[in-house]
């Protein structure tokens, strides 16, 4: 995140960077600590702006659902969201001892169940696109970024979608997808 968080900067904007135990906690409990790390950096009474990658997208969801009307947030761009769920997640479940090891979160993405996305903050998404068709795990059946899907990055509330050439897991360090979160970030829109 912290490279993000400099490509950002260059925008003019102050990035602060938030984490979270990805393979310990279940995804409430990620969106209460990031409730947690707002108010702790003051921030509550500002206008926010967020860039998440993967399950943190589903992390601010959650935060923007149960949560959101205590902040200002303002505009939100996701990489590579599985907002429907995961078919990767749903896959890898089925390894004996996987689901386990890699925690609670994921299993919650096997089977994602929130809510659409509340109105604030407004979401764009940046979905990346390979050429391998059936992704890294070969169990794709649509376009995707090796990892998610570009059909499940589509969730109601999204204001604007867009795709560009690259895999999921480098997509926080693809030049394109940074410019056009920061465009999305200034304006509220992506490049034609």
């Amino acid at each position: 995140m912290w490279y993000m968080g400099e490509r950002l900067r260059k925008y003019g904007f102050q990035p602060y960077l938030f984490g979270y135990k990805s393979l310990k906690n279940p995804i409430a409990t990620h969106s209460a600590e990031l409730r947690d790390f707002i108010v702790e950096n003051n921030l509550q009474d500002s206008p926010l702006y967020f860039l998440t990658h993967s399950l943190g997208s589903i992390v601010l969801r959650h935060l923007s659902i149960f949560n959101g009307d205590k902040f200002q947030l303002v505009r939100a761009v996701h990489l590579g969201p599985p907002h429907t769920g995961s078919r990767t997640a749903r896959a890898l479940m089925k390894v004996p001892l996987l689901g386990t090891l890699l925690g609670p979160s994921f299993r919650e993405l096997a089977n994602l169940n929130l809510p659409t996305l509340p109105a604030t903050p407004s979401v764009g998404v940046i979905a990346g696109k390979i050429k391998l068709n059936k992704g890294y795990y070969g169990v794709m059946t649509g376009e995707n970024d090796g990892v998610v899907e570009i059909s499940e990055t589509l969730i109601d509330g999204v204001c604007f979608h867009k795709i560009i050439a690259g895999t999921h897991s480098l997509l926080p360090y693809n030049k394109a997808a940074l410019e056009e979160a920061a465009l999305f970030l200034l304006s509220g829109k992506f490049t034609s």
